[in-house]
C-alpha cells in the first residue's frame, strides 16, 4: 500500500517539476517584451535593421552601446597572460551604459561579429587576457560583470575569426538587450 501511494506521489512530484520548469523558462524566455506583442518586436527589428556607425550611441532596450575603436591583432593580452588567435582577432573596444532602474548582468555573450549569414561568438577567454595588464591584472573586461543603473564600462571583447572574416567590408557588430535578450542592433565595422 506504502509503494502504490509513493509511486502515485512520486508521478504527481515529476509533474509539479516539469510545470515549475516550464513557467521559469517562459518567464524568462517573455521577460523581455513586456512592452507588448507587436511593439517589443517592431522596434528589435528595426533596430536590427537600420546600421549604427562606430562612435555612435545605440539603445537597446536598458543598456547603451558605444563601439569606441575596432582593431585587427595576431594576439592579445601582455607578458603574463596572452592568446594567440587561431586566425586573425577582431578587437572592439566597448563601452556599455546601463540606463535602467536595475542592476544588469554584462558578458561577452551580448556581442556577436555578423559577416554576411555567418555569425562570430566573441572568444571570452581572449577577451579576458585583452582587458588584463601588468598594471592592472585583475581586469576582466566583461565576464559577468554587475552593470548597476547610471554605470558604464569601458572594456574589450575580442572574436576570433578567419583572416578572411577580418578583411570583409560587410561586418557587423551584433549588440543585446542582456544575456537573454529579443532586442538586438547591428553596428556596421568598416
Amino acid at each position: 500500500m506504502k509503494k502504490g501511494l509513493f509511486g502515485c506521489l512520486g508521478c504527481l512530484g515529476v509533474v509539479v517539476v516539469i510545470v515549475i520548469i516550464i513557467a521559469i523558462i517562459s518567464a524568462v524566455m517573455g521577460g523581455g517584451d513586456s512592452g507588448g506583442e507587436s511593439g517589443g518586436k517592431s522596434d528589435s527589428s528595426k533596430d536590427e535593421k537600420k546600421e549604427f556607425a562606430i562612435g555612435e550611441k545605440v539603445k537597446v532596450d536598458d543598456l547603451e552601446y558605444t563601439v569606441n575603436s575596432v582593431e585587427n591583432a595576431d594576439t592579445v593580452g601582455n607578458q603574463y597572460t596572452s592568446s594567440k588567435a587561431n586566425g586573425k582577432y577582431i578587437v572592439a573596444d566597448v563601452t556599455v551604459k546601463n540606463n535602467g532602474d536595475e542592476s544588469i548582468t554584462i558578458d561577452t555573450e551580448l556581442f556577436k561579429i555578423l559577416n554576411g549569414d555567418a555569425t562570430n561568438g566573441a572568444d571570452a577567454a581572449a577577451s579576458t587576457n585583452a582587458n588584463s595588464s601588468v598594471e592592472n591584472p585583475g581586469e576582466i573586461g566583461f565576464f559577468l560583470e554587475q552593470l548597476n543603473p547610471g554605470n558604464e564600462k569601458t572594456g574589450k571583447v575580442v572574436f576570433d575569426v578567419s583572416a578572411e572574416t577580418a578583411q570583409s567590408d560587410k561586418l557587423k557588430m551584433q549588440v543585446s538587450s542582456g544575456i537573454f535578450g529579443t532586442q538586438k542592433a547591428n553596428i556596421k565595422l568598416n
